[in-house]
């Protein structure tokens, strides 16, 4: 364990002895075989608290974790389209109940599955047409083809509807979700999707460029963020964190599969969902823009009341994702958290508290397939981030005991 506690005895807000508990607990995780590595930092105000890396880059080899790992986020990619569709906004590029047919008219025709199979669906029309809100809130009624396992999910894969593939484009993958059916109305229900990967596609049309240039000039560079992008340059092959899951044995099994192709130089599909790569600092100065309520250093991407805005409950009627029908994402329940505009939002700490999250109110994040996590807490200004690679994000209790250890460690 290479844990780095605060310079002089307490930092304020937390206790030094209970910031050490979270390394004690990833030393005893991957002691036992149940994390391969990981890389976790809790920052408050101005400077870092905590931070504790240990295990391996790759197992097999017996490398150990360095500080400047690169780690596949996958889904932790959301919040980065977030800012970057939010900075569109403040442009004037959209409005957020414009209907997406304004901007893709292939989803004009668009229709709800109400019966029937793949072979033979049962279609109707929409009731409304889908909004750049629904699809920023997971409400667009769209689903993910590898996690949904009813007609609309077959249907996806038939179609070749993968944003994790590496051949394609963006723009060619998305005119096949056009002609997809919904799995529900828009704004009815919480369904985990590929969402934000339609909000790229919109991003690149409103910018007039693509994403991963959009990304890289708009937020990587002006913050910094020097190791964090869709492709894996060839001299930083070296620090790329294998990936792992538990086979069939109990043991962890590498699964690394992606290095020459999802992330290889000629790729041509840029997911907004789940495609980046990026290290702990890197994301660190992300979280922490995020935390300065749009801007870092001198720096500003968003205007302080668009996080406000971002950050605030979007689900009618101010509802949590279980009463949306999403009680359970990554191994976590979701009682008392709402989703804002590309993100969770915790909106009733104490109920979340009683289903095993520790919360703050008002606090925000997400999490990858790959078992990353961050959250930022206004409230205790601060953020907190867990790096590591084991798939799916449900292994292991990871994101609920990385929360309550953070939250034991603070003091009034």
């Amino acid at each position: 364990m290479d844990a780095t506690p605060p310079a002089g005895s307490t930092p304020t807000g937390f206790d030094v002895g209970r910031l050490a508990d979270i390394g004690a607990w990833l030393d005893s995780e991957i002691a036992n075989g149940l994390l391969p590595s990981a890389d976790a930092v809790v920052w408050c105000g101005q400077s870092e608290v905590y931070r504790a890396r240990a295990g391996m880059l790759d197992l097999a080899r017996g490398e150990p974790l360095p500080a400047n790992a690169i780690f596949r986020i996958y889904s932790m990619t959301k919040p980065v389209a977030n800012v970057a569709a939010m900075m569109l906004w403040e442009a004037g590029r959209f409005r957020l109940d414009d209907a997406i047919a304004k901007y893709i008219p292939a989803f004009t025709e668009a229709k709800v599955l109400v019966g029937g199979n793949a072979d033979v669906p049962q279609l109707a029309p929409l009731s409304r047409p889908m909004t750049v809100r629904d699809v920023l809130t997971h409400t667009a009624g769209l689903v993910y083809g590898n996690h949904d396992e009813g007609p609309v999910g077959d249907i996806y894969r038939r179609a070749g509807v993968d944003f994790s593939a590496s051949c394609g484009t963006l723009a060619e993958v998305i005119d096949r979700l056009a002609s997809m059916p919904l799995l529900s109305q828009p704004g009815r229900r919480w369904i985990y999707s590929c969402a934000h990967d339609l909000l790229g596609r919109l991003i690149e049309i409103w910018s007039g460029e693509r994403l991963d240039i959009f990304f890289k000039d708009w937020i990587f560079s002006p913050l910094g963020m020097v190791d964090t992008g869709f492709r894996l340059q060839a001299d930083a092959t070296g620090r790329l964190v294998s990936n792992y899951r538990v086979g069939a044995n109990g043991q962890l099994e590498c699964m690394n599969h992606e290095p020459t192709q999802r992330y290889a130089e000629t790729a041509t599909m840029f997911s907004a969902g789940g495609g980046l790569l990026s290290t702990m600092d890197d994301y660190l100065k992300f979280a922490r823009l995020l935390l300065g309520r749009g801007s870092l250093n001198g720096i500003t991407l968003l205007k302080p009341e668009t996080l406000d805005l971002m950050t605030a409950n979007q689900l009618p009627e101010g509802r949590d994702i279980p009463a949306m029908g999403g009680r359970i994402h990554g191994g976590m329940v979701m009682d008392g958290i709402g989703y804002g505009l590309g993100w969770a939002v915790t909106i009733d700490a104490a109920r979340a508290a009683a289903a095993g999250v520790a919360a703050s109110n008002g606090d925000f994040g997400w999490g990858g397939a790959a078992s990353t996590y961050f959250w930022v807490d206004p409230e205790r200004d601060m953020t907190a981030i867990l790096m590591t690679q084991l798939m799916p994000s449900s292994t292991r209790p990871v994101r609920a005991r990385f929360r309550e250890l953070v939250h034991r460690a603070m003091v009034d």
